[in-house]
């Protein structure tokens, strides 16, 4: 087949060549096929791109000729399916996308009943998946492991015995990946909904490319994620939250609470609008080496031109030797209805508390407390004249209980609950 799609409803091959001489334009698929004996890649950039579409063998080991150059991409939500998986080991030459360094294939033997098994590889690792194995784009993961995901489908769900073994380039590697403190690992679909996180760490086999291999797996379920991490990075400090907000201006409010911030030498705000490359934005200093609760504001006046809808961002935290790590990657989408905000940490709250406001509105802004009763105990006007207000505000006077907080502007109002304790 020379540079085209196959379109034909319950179509089935006995064999199947792909014969391009075109890079980078691979045969779409744009219905199901199977393919009853052999494909087979001939050369280079013979790419089958599978799209939305299962793409069936209905023997195994029936590719010829796959390599980092002639692979078959599960760009988006197709499977490879192999027929007849035993204990023979079965090669799935999966990537997903071109480019030498994105084949990552698959190699599965199983020791349980035999079964009609189907691998795609996913762009990125994250730490949540959905209970149909859908990824959360929110909870992206770019430290400490391969940023790939191996999403494995069973006909006979629970039958199989599986010994799997994933590839990778170090392209697809992680920032503060180490290869020799590695493991695979499956995510617990419908269980703990989390990685396992393994407490043995090896080195990783071969040389660019590496190989982690691993079994048995006899819990795979539909979507069932696999992916190679390593040992975390851990710095002293911890990060309590982050946070990225749109506001009334399209701008966009990011704050970050710390603890334990030792030996740490600066926060980096990077963004991206590809969630793939990022880019610092800002570099803000600590506000003092304590092991007390730190509180952090800043605001990305260039949301609004970045020229795209959907912006990523994240915290990274770097040490006094070098070492850093990120925290989870946040977004924010410029077709949400922008927010006048309003924020107070901490709560419950001893006395003291930091109040933060996006708002948009130049004729200033009042804070208002009540009791429970209804009665106004606390009130302070706000004259702000910037895009983000950062207020220190002391209640100790207040006495120890349950208060409602009003935050005004002309047209707004934000209410939350404040509670003040011993």
């Amino acid at each position: 087949l020379l540079n085209q799609t196959i379109n034909h409803n319950a179509q089935n091959f006995y064999n199947l060549v792909i014969d391009k001489s075109t890079a980078n334009t691979p045969v779409d698929l744009q219905t199901p096929i199977g393919i009853n004996n052999k494909l087979t890649l001939t050369g280079t950039n013979n790419h089958i791109r599978i799209n939305v579409n299962d793409l069936t063998m209905t023997t195994n080991n029936g590719i010829v000729g796959a390599n980092p150059r002639s692979f078959v991409i599960t760009n988006s939500t197709g499977y490879l399916y192999q027929y007849n998986i035993g204990a023979q080991n079965v090669v799935y030459p999966v990537g997903s996308a071109f480019g030498i360094d994105q084949y990552t294939p698959a190699t599965l033997q199983n020791t349980g009943s035999i079964d009609q098994i189907g691998v795609r590889v996913l762009d990125n690792t994250y730490s949540n998946y959905t209970a149909s194995g859908s990824p959360i784009a929110s909870s992206i993961m770019t430290t400490s492991t391969v940023r790939k995901t191996w999403q494995i489908n069973e006909q006979n769900l629970g039958a199989t015995n599986l010994t799997l073994k994933l590839q990778w380039n170090p392209a697809n590697e992680g920032s503060n990946f180490d290869r020799t403190q590695s493991y695979l690992d499956q995510y617990q679909q419908n269980f703990t909904n989390a990685w396992q996180n393994s407490s043995i760490y090896i080195n990783a086999a071969g040389s660019n490319p590496y190989t982690h291999t691993k079994g048995t797996f006899s819990n795979v379920l539909n979507n069932t994620s696999f992916s190679v991490f390593s040992k975390l990075v851990s710095l002293p400090i911890q990060l309590i939250n982050f946070e990225a907000q749109l506001t009334t201006q399209k701008t966009s409010l990011l704050t970050w609470i710390t603890a334990n911030e030792l030996n740490l030498s600066h926060f980096e705000l990077e963004m991206s609008t590809n969630n793939q490359t990022f880019q610092t934005i800002a570099k803000i200093n600590p506000n003092t080496n304590t092991v007390n609760t730190q509180k952090y504001a800043f605001i990305d006046q260039n949301t609004n031109q970045y020229g795209i809808e959907i912006i990523y961002y994240r915290l990274k935290i770097v040490d006094t030797d070098g070492q850093h790590q990120h925290g989870n990657i946040k977004t924010i989408n410029l077709k949400e209805n922008q927010k006048f905000l309003s924020k107070i940490t901490p709560n419950p709250s001893k006395g003291l508390i930091d109040l933060y406001i996006a708002n948009n509105q130049e004729d200033g802004i009042v804070l208002t407390i009540f009791d429970l009763s209804g009665k106004i105990v606390f009130i302070k006007t706000f004259d702000q004249n910037t895009a983000i207000l950062n207020q220190k505000l002391d209640l100790n006077h207040l006495p120890k209980a349950i208060y409602q907080l009003n935050v005004s502007n002309l047209s707004e109002t934000n209410t939350s609950k404040l509670v003040l304790i011993d």
